[in-house]
């Protein structure tokens, strides 16, 4: 196995992938099994700049080895070397100069000063952010300019493009050219392909240097595809993206235009956000924004829509209407249900505001000691401090926290979410860490799966800030006390972060349906599942669970 070394018919990444298969069987992984890469590269100048990564994992090899130029046809140990003979000389002097002389000549691989090696530097390694290469920054590198080099040069760089391909998405002969949208960033328009399979969102270099983007060359992610091939993007910058009727600042990669034939690649960042609504059929692909509350709230207001074709539908399909006049916003349409919606409309909330409150249960906490818990307010930049008094007067207007005079105090952080947004979240570890803890079982999602064996349509249901809808025990109040640049409070209702909060909610979600959790209400903390094998007994088994949440909830307690 240590003689394998890297052969200059091979590129740096067939040697790895070769090496590590012998490292495998060998059974020699973690920082032993970069060792043994390491000492097989013939490259003197590659073998050091892997030296000087320190790396504890092979694949943390792997980015640094692919960026490297392919290996000249004559390796450095195999070339012919010159030798020189000197009469040896008795001068001390004549010694010192030749040392003196052969010293001046050295590079530092690392500050590029003469005079020393680069193990001997003084200077703290600099390692480029984009290609991982020692001795220069991310705004002196030359990635792009080693990449038009190294695809020319030799059979080995075309094998190593090739790979490379295989994340390249092809528009020619695509049957499924919905998926293929003209989309708009930052006012311009842009051909982009919708990939919900994406976990990212992709732009190509040329369109990014058209555009003016910013450059963000920090925590850039590998982005992987079909048989684990991988691109590393150049930078990431955020853009305004609109796709339809929807609009989103949104966080893109950009590489290089090689991989991509279309300009924009539409990731998961985007389609999976809650305000999208995505349309879907054989011919079109549209998005719409979502719903932002129900509109049952009116009865006087009716609009009558005219079938304009005729429509052949089995199960689900689209039909196409019209009406009188102009219309913008949600439309309920009354049809094949025996639930009337407006009659469960206090069942549903859209704000804090609307939220229940549980009956028969409470949250009760117990310390093993009753030291308190004290820290000062972390620092929030403006906005966040901002947005933290914004949160917390609509949880004191809606009843959720008041303000408190405990004597714990528990700090804040404003956490980002999917979306973007900034969600507020109490540091509850050191409560945590001394809570006595309630051990009420969570179900099996196995089980859960296997009741749903027979079923052909499902129904869900998402308690709406569920933590919110149980009380806290008054004795237990002030243990939840939090404190933020601007105030000090506690919660009168169970908030988000406690230990023992899924415990309390499970019991007390499994106590109010009851028996019926066997049957057709399968429920996972705040997440209820009602399937039935059809549309009546759909809507039948929703009105009776719709009926049990309104008595066993007072959606009139805030």
């Amino acid at each position: 196995m240590l003689n394998r070394t890297s052969r200059s018919d091979e590129s740096l990444r067939e040697y790895f992938y070769d090496k590590l298969g012998l490292l495998s069987m060998c059974e020699i992984t973690g920082k032993k099994a970069v060792d043994c890469i390491v000492y097989g590269i013939s490259d003197r100048s590659v073998r050091n700049g892997a030296q000087a990564l320190d790396s504890t994992e092979p694949e943390d090899l792997l980015t640094y080895l692919s960026s490297q130029k392919p290996q000249q046809a004559m390796s450095y140990n195999n070339r012919p070397r010159e030798r020189t003979f000197q009469k040896p000389n008795n001068s001390a002097n004549t010694n010192t100069g030749a040392s003196n002389s052969n010293l001046n000549s050295v590079i530092c691989y690392n500050c590029r000063v003469k005079g020393h090696p680069y193990f001997k530097c003084t200077k703290p390694l600099t390692i480029c952010k984009r290609c991982n290469r020692v001795g220069h920054d991310s705004d002196r590198c030359r990635l792009d300019s080693l990449t038009s080099t190294n695809r020319n040069s030799n059979n080995n760089v075309e094998n190593f493009e090739k790979k490379k391909n295989t994340l390249k998405i092809d528009t020619t002969n695509d049957p499924n050219s919905k998926f293929f949208k003209t989309i708009t960033i930052n006012d311009h328009s842009l051909k982009a392909y919708i990939d919900f399979g994406s976990e990212c969102t992709l732009l190509r270099k040329s369109d990014a240097k058209f555009l003016k983007l910013a450059q963000n060359y920090d925590n850039i992610p590998i982005v992987r595809g079909f048989g684990q091939s991988s691109v590393i993007p150049l930078y990431k910058t955020f853009v305004s993206v609109r796709v339809d009727d929807i609009e989103s600042i949104i966080e893109v990669l950009v590489v290089d235009d090689a991989h991509m034939q279309v300009s924009v690649i539409i990731g998961q960042n985007f389609t999976e956000q809650p305000i999208v609504t995505v349309l879907k059929n054989s011919d079109n692909l549209t998005f719409y924004l979502s719903p932002n509350k129900i509109p049952f709230d009116n009865d006087e207001d009716t609009l009558k829509l005219y079938v304009t074709d005729t429509t052949n539908i089995s199960k689900t399909g689209v039909v196409p209407v019209q009406i009188d006049h102009d219309f913008t916003g949600d439309i309920f349409i009354g049809g094949y249900n025996s639930v009337e919606p407006r009659k469960y409309r206090d069942c549903f909330a859209t704000n804090l505001g609307e939220i229940g409150c549980a009956v028969d249960v409470e949250m009760k906490i117990d310390l093993v000691d009753n030291k308190p818990i004290v820290y000062r307010p972390y620092r929030l930049s403006h906005s966040e401090r901002e947005k933290v008094r914004e949160t917390v007067n609509e949880l004191v207007q809606n009843n959720i926290v008041q303000e408190s005079k405990s004597d714990y105090a528990s700090p804040i952080l404003m956490v980002k979410k999917k979306t973007g947004e900034q969600r507020l979240c109490v540091d509850f570890r050191a409560l945590n860490n001394k809570t006595v803890k309630d051990r009420f079982p969570l179900p099996l999602i196995d089980d859960q799966l296997s009741n749903l064996s027979g079923n052909t349509f499902f129904t869900t249901l998402d308690l709406a800030s569920g933590y919110y809808q149980i009380p806290m025990a008054p004795s237990s109040r002030h243990l939840t006390a939090f404190v933020t640049p601007d105030g000090h409070y506690e919660f009168l209702r169970m908030p988000f972060g406690l230990a023992n909060a899924p415990a309390v909610f499970q019991r007390m979600i499994n106590k109010i349906l009851g028996n019926k959790r066997f049957e057709y209400a399968l429920a996972y903390l705040d997440d209820v599942l009602i399937p039935s094998k059809g549309v009546d007994e759909m809507f039948w088994r929703l009105e009776e669970v719709l009926k049990i949440f309104r008595v066993r909830i007072n959606f009139e307690a805030l």
